[in-house]
């Protein structure tokens, strides 16, 4: 299962697999950065939406069309 996670002040949205660790499900990207609590891109603190999905569905959505 892959995650959908979004940044309610940007609106970013990483592609993460959840990983159980002593604080809880963190949500790490395929980069090896948690967006668990912080943005990457606008650096704030959030609280995340979190969509559920399977990974051929997270693949579609970050596959660049081409020619």
């Amino acid at each position: 299962m892959k995650y959908l996670v979004k940044c309610p002040h940007c609106n970013q949205i990483y592609k993460c697999e959840g990983q159980v660790s002593v604080k809880g499900l963190q949500y790490i990207t395929d980069y090896n950065d948690n967006v668990t609590e912080k943005c990457l891109v606008c650096k704030k603190k959030m609280h995340p939406d979190v969509i559920k999905t399977e990974d051929w569905i997270a693949n579609l959505f970050f596959k660049v069309k081409g020619n």
